[in-house]
């Protein structure tokens, strides 16, 4: 049937119907059911329309929903954006997106204060639901006290979910509130990705319940923790007896107790999570670790390493202790596998400890690749030490050291306007291993001060 022939018949079915339409009452009622045949015919003879004129109608329903999921959703519930704009196009969109689970499978949750429709949390739960058994991403952003409607939105559904990120406002959190209130309500049998992360500190006096956490997640393969704190001028000492042995997670990879941006904005002040949380743990499959805070000693450290034999590949932490100089290469004997090293060396710390610092990795971490430092300047710095070792990483090891990276962080906390300048014989000097071919850049990150 041609869309002329089509559009015919939707005029005459449209005429018929409007003359019924003014009929009495009486006569209405008795021909109802005439009424409601002929407004289904007018319905299929549009659908009929929409599939001749419509590209998209005209493909098969599996590559219409696989379209809708191609398109970047919002994890937000804003009707001018996939996937909520799809009911709102016609009946046949409506129906794919309904009937899409993948197009609900990611979720931002704002716990407080709640949008003032008293509807927002069935809205979550219809949104969830047509996920249905897919793996589920959340994100919870809002106070730290959570109220038992999120609490138990979140557990029903802990079976299948996937990723998990809190961003969570406030200054203090009372002992493992957010452990028990959330985390803690059972197994998450499939959880990959845990991200926690908080603008306030939130002090510890205990890690057991972030052991439990970790515990109930036995395939997590990524974790984030923020702002996490023991705080030994408030509790003094753990408040119960830590685990007494460590816990196994064999599929964690990558693990990152703090935000190394957030460090690099004040090099003088903690940010992160305690590290102490590694004497509990054996990581075997861990390739990626970020420390911002390390409260750890040198030999704790080198025992998580030493039971873990991880594969690890990079490494990130701070430099905020002398001990630093005389133990790092020890420390890090036990995974020659390490390719990227990244240092941050807080102000307190003179330039020179960095120097040690890198002289006591010779010998050791025979295939690093790239070497990072981050560092408030390159004053006081003595130039022509960094020149030798780098030289030395070059000629003496298997696989020579391929790039270096020495950034300034200038006192604003904006690295890209540093200011410093290099002696020119510094400059001759680091252009010479730029010729002999290790990459390298020295001064803010915006600005190479060898180019």
């Amino acid at each position: 049937m041609t869309a002329v022939k089509l559009l015919e018949d939707i005029r005459r079915l449209t005429d018929t119907i409007e003359a019924r339409e003014q009929l009495s009452l009486d006569l209405q009622e008795r021909n109802r059911d005439d009424l409601s045949d002929l407004e289904a015919q007018r319905s299929n003879a549009r659908t009929q329309l929409n599939s001749l004129l419509d590209p998209m109608a005209r493909l098969p329903l599996e590559i219409q929903s696989q379209i809708f999921c191609d398109v970047e959703s919002q994890p937000t519930p804003d009707p001018q954006q996939p996937p909520l704009i799809f009911l709102n196009i016609c009946r046949l969109w409506r129906a794919i997106a309904l009937n899409t689970p993948e197009l609900w499978t990611h979720l931002e949750i704002r716990l407080h204060p709640l949008p003032r429709d008293a509807d927002y949390l069935d809205f979550c739960k219809n949104w969830i639901g047509r996920a249905g058994s897919r793996p589920l991403s959340l994100i919870l952003r809002g106070v730290v006290r959570l109220d038992a409607d999120t609490q138990h939105l979140v557990t029903c559904h802990q079976h299948h979910l996937e990723h998990l990120t809190l961003e969570l406002s406030g200054y203090f959190a009372e002992e493992g509130l957010v452990t028990r209130t959330i985390l803690l309500q059972g197994q998450f049998p499939v959880l990959k990705t845990l991200d926690i992360r908080s603008h306030g500190r939130l002090l510890m006096k205990t890690l057991n319940d972030w052991i439990d956490l970790l515990r109930a997640a036995p395939q997590l393969e990524t974790c984030s923790l923020e702002n996490m704190i023991i705080d030994w001028h408030i509790f003094g000492s753990f408040a119960e007896p830590p685990p007494t042995q460590p816990l196994i997670l064999p599929c964690l990879q990558n693990l990152c107790l703090g935000n190394t941006q957030h460090a690099l904005q004040d090099l003088d002040t903690t940010h992160g999570a305690s590290a102490l949380i590694l004497r509990y743990l054996t990581l075997p499959a861990l390739q990626t670790l970020h420390l911002t805070v390390f409260d750890l000693i040198d030999v704790e450290f080198t025992a998580f390493l030493d039971r873990s034999l991880p594969p690890l590949r990079s490494l990130s932490m701070i430099v905020s202790s002398p001990w630093f100089m005389d133990t790092m290469g020890e420390m890090l004997r036990p995974v020659p596998t390490l390719k990227h090293l990244e240092l941050i060396k807080t102000s307190i710390i003179p330039p020179a400890i960095i120097l040690r610092v890198l002289e006591a990795l010779k010998g050791v971490l025979p295939v690093l690749h790239t070497l990072t430092i981050y560092m408030r300047s390159g004053r006081l710095l003595d130039f022509e030490r960094l020149g030798r070792f780098l030289h030395s990483r070059r000629v003496e090891q298997e696989i020579p050291l391929a790039v270096f990276r020495l950034y300034f962080v200038s006192e604003n906390a904006q690295p890209e306007y540093g200011t410093d300048a290099l002696d020119e014989n510094i400059l001759v000097a680091l252009r010479q291993l730029v010729e002999d071919g290790l990459d390298v850049h020295v001064g803010p990150r915006g600005r190479n001060l060898l180019l």
